[in-house]
């Protein structure tokens, strides 16, 4: 199992915050520790900023930027025999016409077949959804499409998952009752977790997607059935 947390705002928020709540989740929270590893992307305006780091996230620093627009953060806990290297830690970056995708996912896929590579399982999972929307599918055909493929051909705890850009949040969560996603949403900022921040969180229903979006500045969100 891992920790993730991730927001999209109307305008810049802070990012320590997050730090600080995922830092707890992964030193203390559920199914802890979550100690191989951490990272994060931020967008802000025309800014995008990256890390991945192979330490315990409650033995680093958080030293990107002091605020953005959207951000996910991950903190690894890494299945037994995978290696601790830079490459399989979270989140994992693809770029296309110019827009630059963050992933992250918390769960543990299985029996994924050969033809669809050999890399870590999520890793796996990035491409397939890369490679979607590199076909010109919307980002939400594009998740729909990967999750029924996964489900049809792989045993899995769990394939919850943020998708997000500068603009747009997608959140998947298709799971075991062990693994969870918990939201807050209104016009000025959309927020999710693997754990609920605050008492007012709602956990995401299951299975399902939900797509956050940043427009004349205010921020929308739908929740849709996978």
């Amino acid at each position: 199992m891992c920790r993730m947390i991730g927001f999209i705002a109307s305008e810049d928020v802070s990012v320590s915050p997050y730090f600080e709540a995922l830092k707890f989740q992964a030193e203390h929270g559920n199914h802890s520790p979550h100690k191989d590893g951490w990272g994060y992307a931020t967008y802000r305006e025309e800014e995008f900023n990256f890390k991945k780091s192979l330490r315990p996230i409650w033995k680093d620093i958080y030293n990107g930027p002091d605020k953005s627009e959207t951000a996910v953060l991950h903190a690894r806990q890494a299945s037994p025999s995978t290696p601790l290297v830079y490459q399989n830690a979270h989140p994992f970056i693809f770029q296309i016409d110019g827009k630059i995708w963050s992933f992250v996912h918390n769960g543990s896929i299985n029996g994924i077949p050969e033809r669809w590579g050999k890399e870590l399982d999520s890793k796996i999972y990035a491409n397939l959804i890369e490679e979607k929307l590199k076909k010109g599918n919307s980002p939400v055909e594009s998740v729909k499409r990967v999750v029924e493929k996964i489900r049809s051909k792989c045993e899995f705890t769990a394939i919850n998952a943020f998708l997000a850009t500068s603009d747009h949040f997608l959140a998947i969560r298709y799971s075991d009752k062990s693994h969870k996603l918990f939201y807050h949403g209104d016009e000025s900022v959309f927020e999710l977790s693997t754990e609920a921040v605050k008492e007012d969180w709602v956990e995401m229903k299951n299975p399902s997607m939900i797509l956050s979006q940043r427009k004349e500045g205010k921020i929308g969100f739908q929740i849709l059935e996978l």
